[in-house]
């Protein structure tokens, strides 16, 4: 450095963020099922986080079962859960339950994502999960021996079935109205 000259230093301390995982141990579910997802975090940093904030939207096309001690606004489908400190190096998780909803249309995938921020942080944004929903398909053939009948003949009907969908049909009745004469 030249004579007479002066340097500067500053020191700027760079946060590390939170690190948040989203999982599910499902691929597919269908209507009626229950999903369960564990939202796991970790303060990668030297020193603690406070006032640390978990938050997900709950899908419009589930119905919530269980979400270990989070806040619910009823509106919004948002849960939340609040953490008053994450000691450096500290973990935890909260776990969700859901059941598909069963409905005419049923959405083809649920995609859930999840959120963490604290004081010391910016928010940090979860991979997208996603389950594909899969809907039972059933087709029936109803044949009939003969196209036309006279009293005193025998006329057989045949209900066949099949499921060529990825989803199993289960308790499923078979019915068909047989005309009288």
């Amino acid at each position: 450095m030249a004579p007479g000259s002066r340097m500067a230093t500053q020191t700027t301390e760079v946060a590390s963020t939170p690190t948040l995982t989203l999982s599910c141990a499902r691929e597919r579910a269908k209507p009626g099922e229950s999903i369960d997802y564990r939202i796991q975090f970790a303060n990668t940093d030297t020193n603690p986080l406070t006032n640390v904030q978990i938050v997900t939207q709950v899908p419009d096309n589930v119905t919530l079962l269980q979400a270990n001690d989070a806040h619910i606004d009823e509106q919004s489908n948002l849960l939340s859960w609040t953490i008053p400190t994450v000691e450096a190096g500290g973990m935890g998780e909260v776990q969700i339950s859901v059941r598909v909803a069963v409905k005419e249309q049923p959405a083809e995938s649920l995609e859930w994502r999840a959120a963490i921020r604290s004081d010391q942080t910016q928010p940090v944004e979860s991979v997208a999960q996603s389950v594909q929903i899969t809907v039972p398909e059933l087709l029936l053939k109803h044949d009939v021996s003969l196209a036309q009948a006279v009293p005193g003949d025998v006329v057989l009907h045949t209900l066949a079935y099949q499921c060529p969908g990825t989803a199993a049909v289960t308790r499923a009745r078979l019915t068909a109205e047989i005309p009288k004469f």
